[in-house]
């Protein structure tokens, strides 16, 4: 809300000769059309550079089964959340938003399929909880000629009576 525009600019700070610290913009980030909340991607690139990738982020409004889906790599990658469920297609460089059928609370099979040399491999197997006051993201990434998948908590955003908004 304190900020519109296309772009965000993002700041260094710069000590001058005096002592006196001073803010100057580093990077000015496109962000994507409509955006209300982003998502802010940074990695380092192997040359030591700082690569950002905003993202299109609903989390104002998102419950603890509002989960986003993040894939880096290369490769299209099949990503089953739950027993029965049919898995979630991301091609390379996707990024989507799924609704996840589990009960706060509860835990889910995980299970992530990728092509390696012709063939479908599980690359990633596991159970996850599903926890109450956050959402989860996933994000696939690439290291050699292997997948990874990181997930990362993402607390809901609270109302001043500490219930998370999306359960309102």
């Amino acid at each position: 809300k304190a900020y519109r525009s296309e772009s965000l600019p993002l700041f260094v700070k710069a000590i001058e000769p005096d002592a006196k610290s001073k803010y100057a913009i580093a990077e000015q980030v496109k962000l994507p059309q409509n955006t209300k909340s982003v998502l802010l991607l940074c990695w380092t690139t192997p040359q030591g550079k700082l690569r950002y990738y905003p993202i299109n982020d609903s989390i104002m409004g998102a419950g603890y089964n509002d989960w986003l889906m993040i894939n880096t790599t290369s490769k299209a990658v099949g990503f089953r959340i739950g027993q029965y469920e049919k898995p979630v297609i991301l091609k390379p460089k996707d990024v989507k938003n799924y609704k996840v059928r589990a009960e706060k609370g509860k835990g889910v099979p995980v299970v992530g399929k990728a092509h390696f040399n012709g063939e479908t491999k599980t690359f990633y197997s596991t159970y996850w909880r599903i926890r109450k006051n956050e959402r989860s993201i996933i994000i696939f990434t690439e290291v050699g000629n292997k997948i990874r998948a990181i997930k990362i908590g993402d607390s809901l955003v609270k109302t001043k009576d500490d219930t998370p908004q999306a359960m309102r």
